[in-house]
Protein backbone atom coordinates (compact mmCIF):
# COMPACT_ATOMS: atom_id res chain seq x y z
CA UNK A 1 0.00 0.00 0.00
CA UNK A 2 2.74 2.72 1.04
CA UNK A 3 5.52 3.28 -1.58
CA UNK A 4 9.44 3.24 -0.81
CA UNK A 5 9.62 6.74 0.71
CA UNK A 6 6.73 6.07 2.79
CA UNK A 7 4.07 7.39 0.95
CA UNK A 8 0.46 6.02 0.24
CA UNK A 9 -0.93 5.36 -2.99
CA UNK A 10 1.60 5.51 -6.01
CA UNK A 11 5.50 5.79 -6.50
CA UNK A 12 4.85 8.35 -9.52
CA UNK A 13 5.01 12.53 -9.19
CA UNK A 14 2.60 14.46 -10.91
CA UNK A 15 3.09 17.27 -13.07
CA UNK A 16 0.78 20.28 -13.76
CA UNK A 17 0.32 22.01 -16.38
CA UNK A 18 -0.09 25.95 -16.01
CA UNK A 19 -3.17 27.32 -17.48
CA UNK A 20 -2.83 30.30 -20.09
CA UNK A 21 -5.68 32.82 -19.98
CA UNK A 22 -7.84 32.76 -22.64
CA UNK A 23 -8.58 35.06 -25.49
CA UNK A 24 -11.80 36.27 -24.01
CA UNK A 25 -10.36 36.89 -20.40
CA UNK A 26 -8.03 39.46 -21.77
CA UNK A 27 -9.88 41.62 -24.01
CA UNK A 28 -13.50 42.18 -24.62
CA UNK A 29 -15.02 41.24 -27.93
CA UNK A 30 -15.44 44.19 -30.01
CA UNK A 31 -19.32 45.16 -30.59
CA UNK A 32 -20.58 44.78 -34.20
CA UNK A 33 -21.70 48.34 -35.52
CA UNK A 34 -23.39 50.29 -38.43
CA UNK A 35 -20.57 52.87 -39.64
CA UNK A 36 -23.33 54.50 -41.58
CA UNK A 37 -25.42 55.61 -37.97
CA UNK A 38 -25.02 58.16 -35.52
CA UNK A 39 -22.13 57.95 -33.46
CA UNK A 40 -24.52 57.72 -30.17
CA UNK A 41 -27.53 55.50 -29.64
CA UNK A 42 -29.45 54.26 -26.17
CA UNK A 43 -30.44 50.48 -25.65
CA UNK A 44 -33.95 49.03 -27.41
CA UNK A 45 -34.85 47.89 -23.63
CA UNK A 46 -35.32 51.77 -23.16
CA UNK A 47 -37.24 52.49 -26.37
CA UNK A 48 -40.80 53.42 -26.38
CA UNK A 49 -43.72 51.62 -27.62
CA UNK A 50 -44.32 52.04 -31.09
CA UNK A 51 -41.52 54.35 -32.43
CA UNK A 52 -39.63 53.03 -35.01
CA UNK A 53 -35.59 52.74 -34.40
CA UNK A 54 -32.35 51.05 -36.47
CA UNK A 55 -29.66 48.78 -34.48
CA UNK A 56 -26.49 50.60 -34.49
CA UNK A 57 -24.87 48.04 -32.61
CA UNK A 58 -24.87 44.63 -31.08
CA UNK A 59 -22.71 44.83 -27.87
CA UNK A 60 -21.95 41.20 -25.85
CA UNK A 61 -20.01 38.13 -26.90
CA UNK A 62 -19.92 36.48 -30.29
CA UNK A 63 -22.20 33.54 -29.21
CA UNK A 64 -24.67 35.95 -28.37
CA UNK A 65 -24.45 38.48 -31.62
CA UNK A 66 -24.46 35.37 -33.34
CA UNK A 67 -27.28 34.62 -32.15
CA UNK A 68 -29.65 38.06 -32.84
CA UNK A 69 -27.84 37.64 -36.34
CA UNK A 70 -29.83 34.42 -36.63
CA UNK A 71 -32.85 36.24 -35.75
CA UNK A 72 -32.53 38.91 -38.39
CA UNK A 73 -31.89 41.41 -35.81
CA UNK A 74 -28.16 43.23 -37.47
CA UNK A 75 -27.27 46.95 -37.56
CA UNK A 76 -29.04 48.64 -39.86
CA UNK A 77 -32.23 47.06 -39.18
CA UNK A 78 -35.19 48.31 -38.66
CA UNK A 79 -37.56 47.86 -35.18
CA UNK A 80 -40.18 48.56 -33.25
CA UNK A 81 -41.04 47.90 -29.67
CA UNK A 82 -44.92 46.65 -29.99
CA UNK A 83 -44.60 45.75 -26.33
CA UNK A 84 -42.98 46.35 -23.23
CA UNK A 85 -44.70 46.31 -19.75
CA UNK A 86 -41.72 47.94 -18.20
CA UNK A 87 -40.20 44.22 -16.66
CA UNK A 88 -40.09 41.57 -18.35
CA UNK A 89 -39.74 40.46 -22.14
CA UNK A 90 -40.36 43.33 -25.07
CA UNK A 91 -42.10 42.06 -27.92
CA UNK A 92 -40.46 43.94 -31.35
CA UNK A 93 -41.17 43.76 -34.69
CA UNK A 94 -38.59 43.85 -37.29
CA UNK A 95 -40.22 44.01 -41.13
CA UNK A 96 -42.80 41.21 -41.13
CA UNK A 97 -41.20 39.05 -38.27
CA UNK A 98 -42.33 39.68 -34.37
CA UNK A 99 -39.60 38.47 -32.05
CA UNK A 100 -39.57 38.26 -27.93
CA UNK A 101 -36.45 39.32 -26.52
CA UNK A 102 -35.95 39.50 -22.57
CA UNK A 103 -35.03 42.64 -21.33
CA UNK A 104 -31.37 41.59 -20.64
CA UNK A 105 -30.57 40.96 -24.27
CA UNK A 106 -32.59 44.34 -25.28
CA UNK A 107 -30.26 46.11 -23.02
CA UNK A 108 -26.96 44.68 -25.56
CA UNK A 109 -28.99 46.05 -28.51
CA UNK A 110 -27.94 49.69 -29.58
CA UNK A 111 -30.84 51.55 -31.53
CA UNK A 112 -31.19 55.21 -33.31
CA UNK A 113 -34.37 56.52 -33.54
CA UNK A 114 -35.40 56.64 -37.13
CA UNK A 115 -36.54 60.63 -36.75
CA UNK A 116 -33.31 61.15 -36.02
CA UNK A 117 -31.59 59.79 -39.11
CA UNK A 118 -34.06 61.72 -41.40
CA UNK A 119 -32.80 65.05 -39.80
CA UNK A 120 -29.31 64.57 -40.80
CA UNK A 121 -29.77 65.60 -44.28
CA UNK A 122 -28.00 63.06 -47.24
CA UNK A 123 -26.26 66.12 -49.07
Amino acid sequence: MFDEQGSPGFAGTVERKEKKPTKAASSPEPAVVSSALPAHGFPLAMARKSDMFVIRALHGGRRYRRQLMDLGLRPGTRVSVMRSGGKGPLLISAGETRIGIGRGMAEMIEVVPVAELSGQGDG
